[in-house]
């Protein structure tokens, strides 16, 4: 099973980044209960989106059954995703 967790890039870099999938937007949403997706796992049967609650809760048996993973949880801890006012 291939899990790419895909990275943000650091904040020094230049922010060119080749992204070979779709990177999860706010409209993809988790199969399992509706909320924002952020792992989209790969089956040989096709795919499915979970959100980070949805994925760790099932994770062991994801793992198990997915042929690619790719994990974008890193968007909720990120602190330059933060748009607040200044």
């Amino acid at each position: 099973m291939d899990h790419a967790t895909i990275a943000p890039p650091k904040a020094d870099e230049t922010e060119e980044i080749f992204q070979a999938d779709p990177v999860l937007t706010s409209k993809d949403r988790c199969d399992s209960c509706g909320a924002q997706a952020y792992v989209r796992a790969s089956f040989e049967s096709g795919d499915l989106l979970f959100c980070n609650h949805h994925y760790r809760r099932f994770q062991t048996k994801i793992d198990d059954g997915a042929v690619r993973i790719i994990d974008e949880s890193w968007m909720l801890t990120d602190k330059r995703l933060d748009v607040s006012p200044a």
